[in-house]
């Protein structure tokens, strides 16, 4: 049986990112995300607010986190990590994002300030856990 994220990028094929990208002004980069990361979904997540991205250089937008609060993430490391990947594809971008998504979480959520700087500091302590110094490692390995 399919299930109806299947169906809908079956029958929408690669158009749907085109779609996505004429009613929302929205980047290629990051409609061919969206179509990639949630299917037929990402009609929804266009609809939940602003296309601005968390951080420039990666196709992450800030309506992507509203949704995933609203599909259960309740942490900023979860954000960065398990919804987004962001964490493990760039320390740094990752880094930047932090406070941006620890805001939209809290609005969301309806934390106070005490927990926002909680997850916050968590998050950072979370996404340097994962960080290489590649420079440092290639002389090591020499």
């Amino acid at each position: 049986m399919l299930n109806g994220t299947f169906l809908s990028l079956l029958l929408d094929g690669n158009n749907l990112a085109i779609k996505l990208i004429q009613k929302y002004n929205i980047p290629d980069d990051v409609a061919e995300s969206l179509v990639k990361t949630y299917g037929g979904q990402a009609w929804e997540i266009c609809s939940l607010g602003p296309s601005t991205r968390l951080v420039p250089g990666f196709p992450y937008i800030e309506a992507e986190v509203v949704y995933a609060c609203r599909e259960y993430a309740c942490t900023v490391e979860d954000i960065l990590s398990r919804r987004t990947r962001l964490a493990f594809l760039n320390k740094d971008a990752a880094l930047q994002a932090v406070p941006k998504v620890a805001d939209i979480m809290a609005k969301e959520l309806g934390w106070t300030e005490d927990v926002a700087a909680k997850q916050i500091t968590a998050a950072i302590k979370y996404v340097e856990s994962y960080a290489v110094d590649w420079d440092n490692t290639a002389t090591k390995v020499q």
